[in-house]
């Protein structure tokens, strides 16, 4: 039986980011201190359909999320916090429009924050959706996923760069995710399971170029949580479908080089014993030593919770000779 991580370490505090914002539907927070260390910036994502819906119907084609008009709802919040985690600020988030060639995406999702070059910025995918009427309702025929920088003020000018596919014949591309804060380079990682990453010296510009490979897509562990610095080296959070029908997600602590190579592991985990929960959110308070982790349950419930960095690095006792060792854990 998988543990809940109440149960592996001692949690601080905990934060309903419902209750806090008085969003009933948002969920899967990003979150990340400032560089001064005085608040913390939070995007929260809000879906206008019931996740659980889709789970206890076992919808694999998703029908049941779309709106009457057959399209995907997904709208995006930001919200400014104290230190103490007191409400600040929020606003709705806009995303710019997003393209890649010829071809608009409908929206974006599952945004995370991170910091380049001291310029807040959202690194997440966005998605285009291909629906028809049959059977009278709407049923999804395909969707298309990519991955997309873009600054979190849009007044700063630059203009978001959709990337194209790494993997040349996926249709879902998600999940990429950097550090926490990066001055100078900025690296990417696309698949843990191999250490396979991209890097860039200055904000991109389209058209990307994708190196050139032979590699598909295999499974495995995928980003889930930026990588915050420790004493260790780096920790991030990942996560795994074990199940998709109906889905089920597990997270696993790791330690990781500045190459997001993984050196160390954690037991998988959940957060609250729920089979949908997802985290995209982890940064470190330096002062305290603490690691706050935000993460989102049933795709419309958003938490924050404290716990100590030491507690969170001595789970990852798992020693890994080589990536590929991510394959076996489930």
């Amino acid at each position: 039986m998988t543990a809940r991580l109440g149960d592996l370490l001692a949690v601080g505090e905990r934060i309903d980011l419902n209750a806090l914002l008085g969003e009933p539907r948002v969920t899967n927070p990003a979150i990340i201190l400032d560089a001064a260390g005085q608040g913390f910036d939070v995007v929260l994502k809000k879906n206008a359909y019931d996740r659980r819906r889709v789970w206890q119907t076992e919808d694999r084609n998703w029908s049941s999320i779309l709106a009457l008009d057959g399209k995907l709802r997904v709208r995006h919040v930001h919200a400014r916090l104290g230190r103490d985690f007191r409400l600040i600020a929020q606003r709705p988030l806009a995303i710019p429009a997003l393209r890649l060639g010829g071809a608009a995406f409908d929206g974006a999702d599952d945004l995370r924050i991170i910091a380049w070059n001291g310029r807040l910025c959202i690194l997440g995918s966005c998605y285009r959706l291909a629906s028809s009427l049959r059977g009278g309702g709407w049923r999804v025929d395909a969707m298309t996923t990519r991955m997309f920088l873009a600054p979190l003020d849009p007044a700063e000018g630059l203009a978001p760069c959709v990337f194209p596919p790494f993997f040349a014949t996926a249709e879902m591309d998600k999940n990429w995710v950097s550090h926490e804060r990066s001055e100078g380079e900025l690296a990417l990682s696309i698949d843990f399971n191999r250490n396979l990453w991209l890097a860039f010296d200055r904000f991109p510009k389209e058209p990307v170029a994708m190196p050139r490979h032979g590699l598909s897509w295999q499974g495995g562990w995928s980003g889930s949580s930026s990588l915050v610095p420790v004493e260790q080296g780096y920790i991030a959070i990942l996560h795994r479908a074990v199940s998709m029908n109906p889905s089920v997600y597990l997270h696993m602590f790791v330690i990781c080089d500045r190459r997001f190579r993984v050196l160390s592991r954690s037991e998988p985990f959940t957060f609250e014993g729920e089979p949908v929960e997802f985290c995209v959110g982890l940064t470190r308070d330096a002062a305290t030593r603490q690691l706050i982790v935000a993460y989102g349950v049933w795709d419309d419930q958003a938490r924050i919770v404290t716990l100590a960095e030491q507690d969170a690095v001595a789970l990852c006792t798992h020693r890994l000779s080589e990536p590929g060792a991510l394959y076996k854990v489930t």
